[in-house]
Formats: C-alpha cells, sequence, structure tokens
C-alpha cells in the first residue's frame, strides 16, 4: 500500500475469517480510499511501509475453500519473502484468526524449521484485534455470522481448547517472554448479532506486562476504526510510534527489544556508551577479577604475575569450547565452584588462548545487569562477554531484572549471523542451585530464563587437587606453589595460593573496629546486600558489632584506621574489604563502594549461618538503603528470621516510597502474626496498585466471607495478569453456585493459563468432569496431571530401612555415598545427609543428628533442622523443639516456630513470641513496631 525507500519498518495487516486485504480494514466498503485506516497510518508516521495481505479464509465450504492455519502460515511467509518483506524490522496487525497465523508463523521461523528464520529475528511487535487465542466456540461463531457451516480446514483449527491451540497458546507466550516481543491487544465487547465471538477470557495471550484492552466494538467493526480519533486507532498508532523510536535510537537489529519492565532507572539508550571493547593482547588478568598469587615468604628475584598453570580434567573441557568458537559458533560455558577454587583462572587461561582478533566486554557500568542491557545490542562478531560472578548478572532482586538479562544473552547466542560470540561465566555451587531448582507446582518461576541459559552448559571446578595434579604442581618448580603444598593439608593448592587461609589469619588478628567492619560486610552479603556497602552503612553498622569497652576506647579515626587494615594487600593477595575504584565513566560524586573478599564472603556465609546481626545493622539499612528494592529484600530477611519490628519498619519505609509489591508483603507479614484485619487492609492497598499477589489474596479472602461479586472482580484481576490459581478460584465459586459450566470453562483457561506441567488445574478439572459423568475426559486429564511437576513424599525411614535390609545397611549405604562424593570432589547430596541425620536421631545420637542438620543448614536448606524440631516435639522434648526451632528462625526458616506456637496455644510465651516476633538479640518483642 506504500513503500517508501527510506522506511525502516514493515507493518503488515492480516485479515481473519472471511476477511480480505481491503474491505477488512474499511468501515466503508464502499470507500477504500478514505477509510481504509492502514493508509492513514503511513500519512501519519513516517518511515513505515505498509503492506496488507490477502488470503482465502472462508469459514464455510458454499463459500470456498482455506488451508489450515499450519500451512497457511508456510504460505503466507513465502508469499511475504517473495515480496521482499522480513529484511527489515516487522510488526504485524491482525484481526481474528489471522493473529493465530502470525504466531504459526513467528514460531516457525524462531524454531528454525523452515527457511523463513529471519522473520522472528525481524519481528519487533504484534497487534492482535479480537483473536482467539484459546479458540472460539464453533456453535457460537455461526450463530453470530448467520453461516450454514460445512466447516473449512480453518474454522476446525479454532475448536475451544483444541490441544494444537493450547500448544501454539503456550509456545508462543515462553518464544515472546524469551525475546520481550511486544504485543497489543485490544478485545471486543459488543456482541455480534446477539453473541460474543471472541471475550476476553479468549483474547487474552497470557503475556507478561501485557494487558488487553477492551473496545466498544463487536468482533467485525473493531477492525474498522470510524476515523482517527478511535481507540483503536490511537493505540496502534502511539504502539508503532514505540517501535519507529526504538528502531531510530539504536542502530537496526535483528535482535527483538525486550522492554525493561524493573523500576531499576537506567539512562536512554541514545546515551548509552558502547561497550567498552579490550584487544586480548591488552588485557590484564587482575582486572578480569583472579586473584593475585600469594608472595613466598622468602624468594629472591622476580617472579610472573601469576603462578605456573596446572592444567586439569576441565580445562579440557574448556577448551574443546572454545575450540568450537574460535571455529565461528556461539557457544556459553558457566564454570562452577567454590570460592577460590581456580574457577576464573581457568577461564582466563582458555580465552588467553584465542587469537588475537578477538576482544573481550566485561560489563560492569552503571551496574552489572544494566551494563549488559545497555551494550549487547552492539557487541560484534569474535567477542568473549565475560560474566565473572555470574549470579550478579542473573541472579538479581528483582528477578525480572536478571531475566532480562538472560533473555538477551539467549538471543544473542541464538543469532548465528552475529557470530562467533563466546559467553563465560562463573559461579558458585550454591547460587547455581538456586537458578536450577524447578519450583513447586503452582509457583511462580523467577529464575526460568536463567535457568534456560545455564542448564547443560555448566563445567565443574573441584576445590581439591589430585596426588597426580600435586605431583605436577610440585614439578613446576614455581616456590608459591611448594609453598601451598607444604601449607594446605587438605590438597585445596588454588585457594592458599589466592590467599585464603592469610585473609583469614588476617582477620583473626582484627583490631576490634577492623573486625567489626567486615562482619557487617560478611552479614550484608550473605543477606542479599552486597550492594549496599558504601562508607556511612558500614559506619553505622558496624557499631552494633563492638562492645562498650571497644567502643570506648577507639580514636576519632576509628573507621578509617578500620577500612585501612581492612583493605590491606595479604600476602600479595587482596585485602578482606576493599574500596571499589570508580570507572571514568562513572559519576565522581556516587559514594565509593566496598567489596569483600569472595573467599571470606563464602566462609561468612557459612560460620555465620545461625548469626543474627545486631540492631544497628538493621537501622542502618533503615537510613541508607536507597530502594524499595533493597528495603524489601532487607525487610525479607528480617521477616524470614522472625524479627517482625525490623521488618515492618523497612516494609513501611518501601511503602511510602510507593512500591506495591510492599503492601502484599507487609500484609504476609500482619496475616502470619494473626492480624487479619489489618493484612486484609494492606491486601487490599497492594491490589488497588496492581500487585497480582495482593489481588489473589484480596479474590480469596472476601470469597471466604461471602461477598462473591467483588471477590470475582480481584480474582479476574489477578486473572488478567495470568495468575492461574485466580481462575481456579473463580471455578471453586461457579461450582458452589452450581454454574459447573462456567467452573468448566475457568478450570480450561486456568490448565490453558498454566500449561500442563502444572498439575493441581488439572485435577481439579478432573474431579469436576467426573462429577459430571464425564468419566473418560477425566481420567485423560488425571493422566496429563500425573505426568505434571508432582510433589514427591520421601519413604519414611522405616520402610527405606526395611528395603534396604536394616538400618545399619541404611546409614552404611548413606556413608558410602557421602565417601565417594568427598574422593571425587562433588559436592554431598543433602538427601544422604538428611537420612542420616534422621539415623542418628531415631538412634537417640541427637548431637550427631543436629551437626549434620546444620551443615545441611550451611548450604541454605533448614529442612533437617525443621524435621528435628518436629521429631523433638512429637517425643515430648518441647524445650529441645523450641531450641532448634530458634536456630532455623535465625537461620531464615521461622516456619519451625509458627508449628510450635500453633501446636501450643496454652503457652504464653510462645504465642507472644508469634504476635511480637524476636529482637536481633533473640529477646522476644513487646512490640511489633
Amino acid at each position: 500500500m506504500h513503500a517508501p525507500d527510506d522506511a525502516v519498518l514493515d507493518v503488515v495487516f492480516i485479515h481473519g475469517l472471511d476477511g480480505d486485504s481491503l474491505t477488512s480494514w474499511c468501515r466503508n466498503p464502499g470507500d477504500t480510499s478514505g477509510s481504509f485506516w492502514p493508509s492513514w497510518l503511513a500519512e501519519d508516521l513516517s518511515g513505515l511501509a505498509v503492506w496488507s495481505l490477502g488470503y482465502q479464509a472462508r469459514s464455510s465450504k458454499w463459500l470456498g475453500r482455506a488451508m489450515t492455519i499450519q500451512d497457511r502460515a508456510i504460505n503466507l511467509l513465502a508469499e511475504l519473502q517473495s515480496h521482499g518483506v522480513g529484511s527489515r524490522p516487522i510488526c504485524f496487525v491482525t484481526h481474528s484468526m489471522g493473529g493465530l497465523i502470525v504466531k504459526e508463523m513467528l514460531l516457525l521461523a524462531a524454531e528454525g524449521l523452515t527457511n523463513y528464520t529471519n522473520f522472528a529475528d525481524a519481528a519487533k511487535g504484534v497487534v492482535f484485534l479480537s483473536t482467539p487465542h484459546n479458540g472460539s466456540g464453533l456453535a457460537t461463531a455461526a450463530t453470530a455470522l448467520k453461516r450454514l457451516y460445512r466447516s473449512t480446514s480453518a474454522v476446525k483449527g479454532l475448536e475451544r481448547n483444541g490441544a494444537h491451540l493450547r500448544q501454539l497458546g503456550d509456545r508462543y507466550r515462553d518464544w515472546c517472554n524469551e525475546v520481550g516481543l511486544p504485543n497489543l491487544v485490544l478485545f471486543e465487547t459488543h456482541p455480534t448479532r446477539g453473541v460474543r465471538v471472541v471475550d476476553e477470557s479468549s483474547a487474552n495471550p497470557g503475556l507478561a506486562h501485557v494487558r488487553p484492552i477492551p473496545v466498544d466494538a463487536n468482533h467485525l467493526n473493531i477492525s474498522k476504526p470510524e476515523d482517527r480519533d478511535s481507540l483503536v486507532y490511537k493505540q496502534v498508532k502511539y504502539f508503532l510510534e514505540e517501535l519507529l523510536n526504538d528502531l531510530q535510537r539504536i542502530d537496526v537489529s535483528p535482535i527483538s527489544k525486550i522492554n525493561i519492565s524493573s523500576s531499576t532507572e537506567t539512562r536512554p539508550l541514545a546515551e548509552t556508551p558502547e561497550p567498552f571493547l579490550l584487544p586480548l593482547d591488552k588485557l590484564d588478568p587482575f582486572d578480569l577479577e583472579i586473584h593475585p598469587s600469594i608472595s613466598p615468604e622468602s624468594h629472591m628475584g622476580d617472579l610472573p604475575k601469576l603462578t605456573r598453570y596446572v592444567e586439569r580434567p576441565h580445562d579440557v573441557k574448556l577448551g574443546e569450547i572454545f575450540q568450537s568458537a574460535e571455529s565461528g559458533e556461539n557457544a556459553i560455558v558457566v564454570l562452577v565452584g567454590s570460592s577460590s577454587s581456580g574457577k576464573t583462572r581457568a577461564a582466563w587461561e582458555a580465552v588467553s588462548q584465542l587469537p588475537p582478533s578477538w576482544n573481550l566486554w566485561h560489563p560492569l557500568v552503571p551496574m552489572r545487569p544494566r551494563a549488559v542491557v545497555n551494550g549487547i545490542a552492539s557487541i560484534p562478531p569474535r567477542t568473549v562477554i565475560w560474566l565473572n560472578e555470574l549470579q550478579h548478572y542473573i541472579l538479581t532482586y528483582p528477578s525480572e531484572v536478571g531475566e532480562e538479562v538472560a533473555a538477551r544473552l539467549r538471543m544473542l547466542l541464538r543469532d548465528k549471523s552475529r557470530g562467533p560470540i563466546l559467553v563465560v561465566g562463573t559461579i558458585w555451587p550454591e547460587y547455581l542451585a538456586r537458578i536450577s531448582t524447578q519450583p513447586a507446582a503452582g509457583e511462580p518461576d523467577p529464575h526460568s530464563q536463567a535457568r534456560s541459559l545455564v542448564t547443560d552448559r555448566e563445567i565443574r571446578v573441584p576445590t581439591a587437587f589430585t596426588p597426580a595434579q600435586l605431583e605436577m604442581a610440585n614439578e613446576a618448580g614455581d616456590p608459591r606453589l611448594k609453598q601451598a603444598l607444604a601449607s594446605s593439608a587438605s590438597a585445596e593448592i588454588t585457594q592458599y595460593l589466592a590467599g585464603a587461609p592469610a585473609l583469614l589469619e588476617r582477620y583473626e588478628a582484627a583490631p576490634a573496629a577492623a573486625r567489626a567492619v567486615v562482619k557487617v560486610a560478611i552479614d550484608a552479603e550473605r543477606l542479599g546486600q552486597a550492594e549496599t556497602l558504601n562508607r556511612s552503612f558500614l559506619e553505622q553498622a558496624a557499631v552494633g558489632y563492638l562492645s562498650d569497652n571497644e567502643w570506648h576506647i577507639l580514636g576519632d579515626d576509628w573507621l578509617d584506621q578500620a577500612l585501612e587494615y581492612s583493605g590491606g594487600i595479604c600476602r600479595g593477595a587482596t585485602g578482606l574489604l576493599v574500596s571499589r575504584r570508580l570507572r571514568p565513566t562513572e559519576d565522581p560524586k556516587k559514594l565509593p563502594q566496598f567489596i569483600l573478599a569472595d573467599y571470606v564472603a563464602q566462609w561468612g556465609r557459612r560460620v555465620s549461618c545461625f548469626e543474627v546481626p545486631p540492631a544497628a545493622f538493621w537501622e542502618a539499612g533503615l537510613k541508607h538503603l536507597t530502594t524499595p528494592e533493597q528495603l524489601i529484600s532487607l525487610g525479607d530477611a528480617a521477616a524470614s528470621r522472625w524479627r517482625i519490628r525490623h521488618a515492618a519498619m523497612l516494609y513501611q519505609r518501601a511503602i511510602d516510597a510507593g512500591d506495591p509489591d510492599a503492601f502484599f508483603r507487609m500484609g504476609e507479614l500482619e496475616e502470619s502474626r494473626g492480624e487479619t484485619a489489618r493484612a486484609f487492609e494492606l491486601f487490599l492497598k497492594g491490589a488497588n496498585a496492581g500487585n497480582l499477589g495482593a489481588q489473589l489474596k484480596v479474590g480469596d479472602n472476601l470469597s471466604h466471607q461471602g461477598h462473591l461479586t467483588d471477590a470475582k472482580h480481584w480474582l479476574r484481576a489477578a486473572a488478567n495478569q495470568g495468575e492461574f490459581r485466580a481462575l481456579q478460584s473463580l471455578a471453586q465459586i461457579a461450582e458452589a453456585a452450581g454454574d459447573d459450566r462456567e467452573a468448566v470453562g475457568l478450570l480450561q483457561e486456568a490448565v490453558w493459563m498454566a500449561g500442563l506441567s502444572a498439575s493441581s488445574p488439572l485435577r481439579q478439572l478432573a474431579r469436576l468432569r467426573e462429577r459430571l459423568g464425564q468419566d473418560t475426559e477425566a481420567e485423560a486429564l488425571r493422566k496429563q496431571s500425573r505426568a505434571g511437576i508432582q510433589t514427591v513424599m520421601r519413604r519414611s525411614l522405616a520402610d527405606m530401612a526395611q528395603r534396604r535390609g536394616g538400618i545399619a545397611a541404611l546409614e552404611r549405604e548413606c556413608l558410602e555415598q557421602v565417601s565417594a562424593a568427598q574422593d571425587e570432589g562433588r559436592t554431598v547430596d543433602s538427601f544422604h545427609l538428611e537420612l542420616l541425620a534422621e539415623i542418628y536421631e531415631e538412634s537417640g545420637e541427637g548431637a550427631k543428628a543436629e551437626g549434620l542438620a546444620d551443615l545441611i543448614a550451611e548450604r541454605g536448606s533448614m529442612s533437617a533442622l525443621l524435621a528435628l524440631v518436629a521429631e523433638r516435639f512429637n517425643k515430648g522434648d518441647k524445650r529441645e523443639a523450641e531450641r532448634l526451632a530458634r536456630k532455623a528462625a535465625d537461620g531464615g526458616d521461622s516456619y519451625g516456630l509458627h508449628e510450635l506456637a500453633r501446636c501450643s496455644p496454652d503457652n504464653d510465651r510462645l504465642q507472644q513470641m508469634l504476635k511480637f516476633g524476636l529482637e536481633p538479640n533473640g529477646q522476644i518483642s513487646s512490640t511489633s513496631v
């Protein structure tokens, strides 16, 4: 319709059933020039090439033929390609079934199943006008359109909640969330000849951050706006303007733009500096966060900055991946190992073997995740993206920021035209475990993109050298290696070389003020506040770690002295706590940030597992944390330890800053201490502010109170944001009212929204089908639910012992598994440790059982400790049960305390603890605020 030479965006209109390329988009079919609104867009927006694609899409065989949706998708891809469409960015504007065809087209392109992969890269946006994403009932459509159906293949593909449409919806939703493709969704609110053809539930594609817009139109005229002031035209025009602005701010790229959906401030893309690339032959390994080696205790003469390198099996695997990248393939590798195990050095050794034509990008400024988002579109081929401490990039709060980073990296790796690109990351095992853990059925998945990025890309780096590797190190002739061999009884050579023992020695010998400052940093890191370590925070918090005598004898310059000691070089290795040097591009007025040595951070996480920071630490957070995200994160740390008073103050600060999530968090806190009225008030405020969890809480609460109209309003609001559990609650309301047909429809929608991996809505639907006498359908649903994510209960200890030949045989088997893991340098499986703890508890060896539970807790899980709480309470040892429950709460899991209070309604002390919580020093609070 309009294709100027300087166009930067193709806009392709695709009609639906019984439409054509002209009249589908004209309010007045007799006036295809004046009322044809694609032409209005060409007139109003420069930079557009406008196309309207026509194809046979008859709903009845009396009127003509039609292909299946899948066949038509291939047909239209070929048609567009023959007209040169696909070589520059595209936005599709679709009506009705045209939207389903476009989804099929883009997925065929994205999944590489055709010769049209460029269309997935070129797609920059999709507009859906009354598209039946989960199908449109044929009976209602037939009534609405007054057709005598002998249905064509196209119509048969529109069966409501049909298997193919469900799969198409799931695949498109996953792909859109992965690449961040913008979507605009509008739907009809008026009937067409008495019937709504596509209602709001069918029109909702279930995409994150996409809210369908209701329009005062029916199914036929929603695609035919009357004038330029109509809602449909203005929304589509605004959507295209945003796409044009994005394309004109940056070079046109095959990477689809991902909308930044966090509250983190970022500079406009136009002001973002180009990524700072370094040629490999110009790199200093210490700029890449590699630990300097210790200085030998006595040595004459100069030594290289780094020790001689001893190759181990993981280096061979790493070299193979680097060779594939050198030959032209995009690749990612993630080295997994504990602090100072040698993972970063291994990555450096492999990078240094690449040809000098390669560059390296180490994204750090303004913040690590934002640096990736801002710069990744400009990365050229033959670049190593260096992501040391990968958790700082993809394991973030809020999780959407890390998910965006992971999605962009995945898209870059999939784009072969931009290769070769090599992404190199390092990560601690405990952080990888958080990313790799699948959420329980029905729970949100905050790390799906990150999990997809790292899964099957890991190379494990053992903590210790084998005897053969120790011999190789001895033969290298480096005096530093010889010192490490002589001093490290555990064969942890890399840790010794990085100065780990010397760092701990320096910490143990530190003056009181320096020790306090480092302890603040340890607690901040393990409570998720590593980014808050500025001088003011350290100064206020450290006071709480000093005794009265220690505080009174300090001089006025105590903080300077403490920081000087903490930052001192330790046998040639980086200090305990060092000031991060600002880069030239950073604001010189920015408060200096301090970085804790990662070995000390990992060691501190373990030895301080059950310690609660003093009140001064939490008060420093209240005063110096600057963003709602930081306040909520520290509030969560306080709440999980049942330090209610400080959690409430932190949440309130976030509420005052206008964060809707804080209402929900505060509401959960009040609910857990029995203040239901106050909790509902907070949930209602959060619901009005748009928080999904609060909307679900309000809806369920109102439903239990019998206020069904209001309950359905909030549950539908949550469902419109993609919360399938809200649909299950709506189905329960409908079922209780005797409207089984509506309940079935809602549960079908819940299944479609949640996907077949969530078993709960499938089981609920199966039960209802069975009650309606539909036994075959019910059994099929139960079979599907069994294939989804299940909650698996471990067999009882007695049952497992019987199957293994007795308790002694079971203990022997567990000990063998633990010994084998230790011999191989693997992390011991927590399952066997938990089982051993239960065996020892059953055998009366309580101290050994608690020791193993502590070991598991140090790894981040309180499950074994909470199991001991239940065991001792059931044995009648309530004092010991409470002691262990308090210990678990100090470690970050207060579930045991709540259960003890619930089971002891006559225990006034436990009831007071439940209501008011604990102070940081462990005393029961007298008030919660």
